[in-house]
C-alpha cells in the first residue's frame, strides 16, 4: 500500500486566517473602543458650542425693499435678450417642407378613406404620451374612447381620413419611430 501524503499547506493557510480574523477583530474593537472614548470626552464642549449659537439672533432688515434704481438693474439683467431678435427676425422656410407639413396634417379627400390607429391603451394618459409623442413627430392625432363588452374603456390613437398614398407615407414614417401601425380601410 502507498502511503498517502498529507499537505502541510492547508494547515498554513488556516493558521494564517486565524491570525487575520484576530488582528482584524481586535484592531476594529480597539478603534470602536477609541472612538466611544472621544466622543464621551468632548461631548460638553460640543454642547457648550451649541448653545451659544442658539443664544444669537440674526438682524433682520428694515425694508425688505430694493431701491427704485437697484431694482431696475436687477430685472434688466435678469430679462433675455434673445426676445428682442425674435421678434424682428423673419426665417423663410423652403416650399418643399410646408407641402410636407400640409401633407401630414391635411386630410386627402380621394374615392378611399384610410384610418391610421397607432395604438390603443386601457390607460388615458398612456394614449396621451402616444398623441404627445405623434405630435413631436408633427403628425396630428385624436384620442377615441372606446368601451369593450366587459363594460371597461379603451384609449385609441387614431389618425384620419386620409388617402391611400398619404396613410402609406405615414405608415412608414412612423414605423422608422418603433411605433406599430394599424391601417384601416372606411
Amino acid at each position: 500500500m502507498a502511503k498517502t501524503k498529507f499537505k502541510r499547506s492547508s494547515v498554513r493557510n488556516r493558521a494564517n486566517k486565524k491570525n487575520f480574523f484576530n488582528f482584524s477583530f481586535f484592531s476594529g474593537l480597539f478603534f470602536g473602543l477609541f472612538l466611544s472614548f472621544a466622543i464621551f470626552t468632548w461631548k460638553d464642549q460640543i454642547n457648550l458650542s451649541l448653545d451659544r449659537t442658539k443664544n444669537f439672533t440674526v438682524n433682520e432688515p428694515a425694508s425688505a425693499e430694493l431701491p427704485k434704481s437697484l431694482a431696475l438693474k436687477k430685472t434688466e439683467k435678469n430679462r433675455p435678450t434673445f426676445y428682442k431678435f425674435l421678434s424682428t427676425e423673419e426665417v423663410p422656410l423652403p416650399r418643399s417642407a410646408l407641402k410636407k407639413q400640409e401633407d401630414n396634417t391635411m386630410p386627402e379627400i380621394g374615392s378611399d378613406k384610410f384610418y391610421l390607429q397607432i395604438g390603443s391603451f386601457k390607460n388615458l394618459a398612456d394614449a396621451d404620451a402616444r398623441k404627445a409623442r405623434l405630435a413631436l413627430m408633427g403628425i396630428i392625432t385624436r384620442i377615441e374612447e372606446t368601451a369593450n363588452r366587459e363594460g371597461g374603456k379603451w384609449y385609441r390613437v387614431q389618425l384620419g381620413p386620409v388617402s391611400r398614398l398619404s396613410a402609406r407615407d405615414l405608415r412608414t414614417k412612423i414605423s422608422k419611430e418603433g411605433l406599430e401601425v394599424l391601417v384601416m380601410k372606411n
